[in-house]
């Protein structure tokens, strides 16, 4: 699993290093570019058929804790933070789109 967490963290380090930009910086600029890095790394992990929901979801979830530190909370909290975001998106990726929503989705 962490080859994957790297991997994936690799892939996405552009919008991880875009997003550091905005550090002290009004959290309403940021947070376009935080549901985008945790819409894309949703759909790298997608990619993976092989694993399991929760396989991809602790994926998802270490990525995103590697790439962002939420100062005021310690690291357990954290990664329950960016669970509830994978959680929340999915869910609404799912219901929006469907369940084959990444092969159904517009391209950008």
């Amino acid at each position: 699993m962490n080859e994957l967490v790297e991997q994936i963290y690799s892939d996405v380090k552009e919008l991880i290093e875009a997003l550091k930009e905005f550090k002290g910086k009004s959290w309403t600029e940021m947070i376009p570019l935080f549901v985008e890095l945790v819409k894309t790394v949703i759909e790298k992990v997608e990619f993976y058929k092989d694993l399991t929901g929760e396989q991809k979801r602790e994926i998802a979830v270490g990525v995103l804790n590697k790439a962002v530190d939420i100062p005021m909370l310690p690291e357990f909290m954290e990664e329950r933070v960016f669970g509830l975001l994978v959680d929340v998106t999915v869910n609404l990726l799912n219901n929006f789109f469907g369940k084959n929503w990444l092969q159904d989705m517009p391209k950008n």
